[in-house]
């Protein structure tokens, strides 16, 4: 499961840039397939996964469709989960696949918050050769005062009550799904985290939400609204 998820992750993103530059139908059968594939082990083997392919379903609906509001919602929503789940690196990722895909599609308005938060979330996972690249290439397009405000700030989870995947067949009432598309728990389950709060922590507060079905991918309410 850990080499898994990578795997399909990562040739699904590159089988996206591929389609991208070359428009040929193979690249996309792979990126189709890999995105396939992460939402049924979301499905099947819980939640751990769901920001993986809510990113590379973003990624699809980037090469394959001019909507940018629902491009847009699409990244959000896996930069959400990311966020929630504590994976700052993918934060990073998907934050950057945004600013880069708006780039692409002359959306100036869009691209500095997802380059400046992508910068953001590199520097606060110590990656520096990513933070240098994208100042390298998109200076022009960062929020330098709000990286400066940032510098020296704890890495902070966004609170979010509106996220979920469309799940049809889960039998698991810990997982995302049910037949009646009910979640139960929004929190990523790794084995060892044993006091309460810590991201993974199974005894952690726990949500319900319903579901709106859109591309099997579910933009949940907690019925507050």
């Amino acid at each position: 499961y850990s080499i898994l998820v990578p795997r399909l992750l990562f040739v699904g993103l590159a089988a996206a840039g591929y389609y991208r530059s070359t428009k040929k139908k193979k690249h996309l059968r792979r990126l189709q397939r890999n995105t396939r594939e992460l939402k049924s082990l979301v499905r099947h083997r819980g939640s751990n996964c769901l920001h993986q392919s809510l990113m590379l379903t973003a990624q699809l609906k980037a090469v394959t469709s001019r909507h940018t509001i629902a491009i847009k919602q699409s990244y959000d929503l896996a930069i959400a989960v990311a966020s929630k789940a504590g994976c700052i690196h993918d934060v990073a990722l998907a934050s950057e696949l945004a600013g880069e895909t708006f780039l692409r599609m002359g959306e100036e308005e869009m691209i500095g918050t997802y380059f400046t938060d992508a910068v953001i979330h590199y520097n606060q996972w110590s990656c520096k050769a990513k933070v240098d690249d994208i100042k390298s290439r998109h200076l022009q397009y960062l929020d330098l005062k709000k990286l400066a405000r940032s510098k020296g700030k704890q890495i902070t989870a966004v609170h979010i009550s509106t996220i979920g995947f469309n799940g049809r067949k889960q039998a698991s009432d810990d997982t995302i799904g049910a037949e009646t598309g009910i979640v139960t728990s929004m929190t990523p389950v790794i084995p060892g985290a044993a006091s309460t709060g810590q991201v993974g922590d199974v005894s952690s507060k726990q949500d319900t939400y319903t579901h709106t079905d859109d591309d099997d991918i579910s933009v949940l309410s907690d019925g507050s609204v």
